[in-house]
């Protein structure tokens, strides 16, 4: 699975906190096997077609799953109930 984080400026550097709850939600996309694309709220503005191309670039890489075979797997979290397709 990929997963696209838009970051903006105003979220980060205030607070430890928030540094890490980046870096767990991070290690849980990982351990769920997920790609995540991180970028900043500028770059997804100013420049979408990276996204799209570094996106479409590592889609190359992953086997393609029929629609009828996925299904949704809750995913308990302490920011609440996350999904993952299975």
């Amino acid at each position: 699975m990929i997963a696209v984080e838009i970051d903006g400026w105003s979220n980060h550097g205030e607070h430890l906190s928030d540094h890490i709850s980046d870096r767990e939600r991070g290690l849980f996309f990982a351990s769920h096997d997920w790609l995540t694309f991180r970028v900043a709220h500028g770059q997804a503005i100013n420049n979408p077609g990276m996204l799209v191309d570094a996106i479409a670039n590592a889609m190359n890489y992953r086997q393609p799953v029929d629609r009828q075979s996925i299904q949704l797997e809750e995913i308990p979290h302490k920011h609440g109930i996350w999904y993952r397709l299975v």
